[in-house]
């Protein structure tokens, strides 16, 4: 699959909060929205969120009531400057769920959960200094 590229499809329960914090905190660009999704990238990141509710009751990825959305999945996005995208996140208000700091394996990250619940790792490139 050499030719294949990655997407991810996030089902949401307010999409235009979902949109809101792809567009606001991460810098993701808007490049199509039709009545089902809406599609934003960010470098060579591609992103759909459409709406939970479009979902048939018996879908796999509709979490039963007990349930969050996003349950086992971890969205990782990397950086060169994880400094700069930490203070970036932390002024707009946005809060970490595990903070900055270097990972066993020598990359320093952070991780947010964001909208609807969806768990965001952001991560340095490289192992730093």
């Amino acid at each position: 699959m050499k030719d294949a590229t990655a997407r991810f499809e996030l089902f949401a329960t307010d999409v235009a909060a979902l949109t809101e914090f792809l567009r606001d905190a991460l810098n993701f660009e808007t490049v199509r929205e039709t009545p089902e999704y809406v599609e934003m990238r960010a470098g060579s990141v591609t992103i759909r969120v459409g709406p939970i509710s479009g979902l048939p009751p018996t879908h796999p990825l509709r979490p039963s009531a007990q349930e969050r959305l996003g349950l086992g999945v971890e969205i990782v996005l990397e950086t060169n400057d994880i400094d700069t995208w930490h203070d970036h996140l932390l002024s707009m208000g946005y809060t970490t769920a595990v903070p900055l700091g270097r990972r066993s394996w020598g990359l320093r990250d952070f991780r947010l959960v964001v909208p609807d619940g969806y768990y965001f790792r952001v991560t340095s490139r490289k192992i730093e200094g």
